[in-house]
């Protein structure tokens, strides 16, 4: 089956970020959405923190990239709460109070974000639908890794998604004879394929924990975008906790049925966030859209 989605594969993060436009739909429908994501390791390396400088610097990349959708991984709740002010501040949302959605991976009480949720954090430039929470297969972590994805409410099947996948592989998961990683690799896939078979567009972009050229990511791919394209990665430079680089890169889909099982793929955490321009979506006829409604106000928290 081919998704209706279409993305890009990173094995970097960027550190002079793409600038691109906002969201542009030309006469055929199609639609051409900015992409920006990075796991900001936000208890382990952040320490928590909203005056560091971290939470600041997201904001005003955002922003200053035009980006359409944000998501973030390793985030603590107190740093959502400080993007949400800082991009509402800034302008960016159409709607301030409909925009951000969140999903905890460890609950709070706890002595990871000095008590705080941690988990993954979607943002959207336009406003969002209702949220899909998905548990992913446990890895035996106090982490309960997940999938947190939303719908665009003028355009409910462009859904946009994120993920923090675990990076264990040496053993099977509980109760399995797959590893953990290997596991929610199939299960984000799976997920993925239930939105396509709706009729949705869907965008993925999140911490794989895994190379967009492993073995195992193949299904996440399809053969009809395997021609050659126009890629950037200028300045990239490696070290043992790092990689970084920037791409960016536009893809047209056929008049009939867009290809693509290609998405935004992150392979660590990094010191700069990613930032992608994606091509594109086609919305399918008005009278699909009658079933979604405006989320209540506390569904942004």
């Amino acid at each position: 089956m081919k998704f209706r989605t279409l993305a890009v594969a990173f094995a970097a993060s960027v550190v002079a970020l793409v600038a691109a436009p906002p969201l542009t739909a030309s006469a055929d429908g199609v639609a051409t959405y900015s992409v920006w994501q990075w796991n900001i390791s936000g208890n382990e390396m952040n320490k928590n923190s909203t005056t560091n400088g971290m939470t600041a610097a997201a904001a005003d990349s955002i922003v200053g990239t035009h980006s359409d959708f944000a998501a973030f991984n390793e985030m603590c709740h107190a740093q959502f709460d400080d993007i949400i002010a800082r991009l509402r501040t800034a302008g960016w949302p159409q709607d301030p109070a409909n925009f951000a959605r969140w999903a905890p991976a460890i609950s709070g009480g706890t002595s990871t974000c000095n008590g705080g949720e941690f988990g993954n954090a979607i943002f959207s430039k336009q406003p969002l639908g209702a949220a899909d929470r998905i548990t992913l297969p446990d890895d035996g972590t106090s982490e309960h890794r997940n999938m947190l994805c939303d719908q665009l409410l003028s355009a409910p099947h462009m859904r946009f998604c994120t993920a923090h996948l675990s990076y264990l592989d040496n053993a099977p998961a509980p109760g399995s004879t797959e590893t953990p990683r290997t596991l929610q690799l199939a299960a984000t896939l799976t997920q993925m394929e239930k939105y396509h078979a709706n009729g949705d567009t869907v965008i993925i972009a999140g911490d794989f924990n895994a190379r967009p050229d492993w073995g195992r990511m193949k299904p996440y791919y399809s053969s009809a975008v395997n021609t050659p394209t126009t890629m950037t990665t200028p300045g990239i430079t490696t070290s043992s906790t790092t990689t970084v680089g920037s791409a960016t890169v536009t893809v047209r889909p056929p008049t009939t049925d867009p290809p693509s099982r290609t998405r935004a793929v992150r392979r660590r955490r990094s010191t700069s966030p990613s930032c992608a321009r994606i091509a594109s979506h086609r919305e399918p006829p008005t009278r699909q859209r009658s079933s979604v409604q405006a989320p209540a106000a506390a569904e942004q928290r």
